[in-house]
């Protein structure tokens, strides 16, 4: 699986989730950063996001090797969400997807 992008250690990040109005169920969003050798794993991020609402996770990016994001959309036509990945305010990844996905993010000092 290629890597889509570049987060930089200490900087911002925001993950924007938008569901279709049309979507025949909610999409499960899960993230998580793979921790450095020698330091603890950080809590995924688990987040149901139902037809036709929008979610914003943000942060600081951690001290990490990867950043890994998944989307399971439901069963049916019209499932489909709008995914902004930005650092410090800046689209590194941005795309409608209409099947379930897994983009990959490496970390850097």
């Amino acid at each position: 699986m290629p890597i889509l992008g570049t987060f930089l250690i200490g900087h911002q990040y925001e993950i924007r989730v938008d569901s279709a109005p049309a979507s025949p169920g909610s999409s499960a969003l899960v993230f998580g950063w793979v921790p450095n050798p020698g330091l603890p794993p950080t809590t995924p991020v688990v987040d149901l996001i139902p037809p036709g609402i929008g979610r914003l996770h943000a942060g600081v990016v951690p001290s990490a090797q990867m950043m890994i994001l998944e989307v399971d959309l439901p069963n049916g036509p019209n499932a489909s969400v709008t995914i902004t990945v930005s650092q410090d305010g800046a689209p590194i990844k941005s795309e409608v997807m209409t099947n379930d996905f897994r983009w990959l993010f490496s970390v850097v000092p």
